[in-house]
């Protein structure tokens, strides 16, 4: 699909219009006929969030992009003071290649669990990519799958709550082991806390579409180097008490919102 090329749904048996755009990873949504206005989703509200291991990740990238090439240009024979302080400023973004990297590494794999389910029932199977990381997340999530009973009911389904206002796409909806759950893919290196939180909403906007809730939740994350996989499931017990806390998160959301509007509201009217 092109990147500029915006994805149309229709939920609510067509009183919900959704649109999504793959370029700027942006919702918008028409309820009732009603002007389409932007829609948060679910991790956009999770961004209220501090992470400070984001913050010693980036570090990290620069420190070993610096170092890494500081080492071979010593090794060499162009030593410059110039070349040093081209890797110094090319050190100040290493993070967001690395970034990119990876996120591509898990929008490939994502969209091959997607065509994998879409077509199980058919017995037809998706090609391979040529990755090798790539290949490792999805190998280590086709041997969580050999290792449960799992029985898709909702693959990448785009998702709205008329209630909260809120959009998002669930990795996977499906009865695992016989018990309604959401599961969420990641490729990243550690399963983050606020994935508890994250996978409360996909449950309650399954529910308040389909009228079925999926009461446990389970977090998968794919290791693109090791090719193994680490699961995690999050009680029914759990569930409201992250639910409150999403909520909480919601709140910080709405809030500093607002003060942002007034903010540069303020600011326009003093020039």
């Amino acid at each position: 699909m092109p990147e500029n090329k915006k994805e149309l749904f229709e939920l609510y048996s067509g009183a919900v219009k959704l649109e999504f755009s793959p370029s700027s990873h942006r919702y918008k949504v028409s309820d009732d006929g009603s002007k389409p206005a932007h829609c948060p989703s679910v991790t956009t509200i999770l961004n209220v969030l501090n992470k400070p291991a984001l913050a010693e990740w980036a570090k990290n990238c620069a420190c070993n992009y610096i170092e890494d090439n500081v080492r071979l240009l010593l090794a060499g024979n162009s030593f410059s003071v110039d070349a040093l302080f081209k890797i110094i400023a090319a050190g100040r973004t290493a993070h967001d290649r690395v970034r990119e990297e990876a996120a591509e590494i898990g929008v490939s794999t994502h969209d091959f669990l997607r065509d994998y389910w879409r077509g199980y029932s058919s017995g037809v199977c998706p090609k391979m990519p040529e990755d090798e990381r790539t290949v490792k997340c999805i190998n280590a999530a086709l041997n969580w799958f050999s290792d449960h009973k799992i029985e898709p009911y909702a693959v990448e389904e785009p998702q709205y709550s008329r209630l909260h206002k809120i959009c998002g796409r669930p990795d996977l909806i499906a009865l695992v082991d016989g018990e309604l759950a959401v599961v969420d893919y990641k490729s990243t290196k550690f399963l983050y806390p606020e994935v508890a939180l994250q996978m409360c909403l996909y449950a309650k906007m399954h529910e308040e579409m389909h009228g079925q809730f999926p009461a446990v939740r389970w977090g998968l994350r794919l290791d693109k180097e090791t090719g193994e996989f680490e699961d995690k499931r999050y009680k029914p017990e759990t569930f409201d008490l992250d639910w409150d806390s999403f909520k909480c998160c919601l709140t910080l959301y709405e809030r500093f919102k607002h003060l942002r509007r007034k903010e540069k509201k303020d600011f326009l009217e003093g020039l």
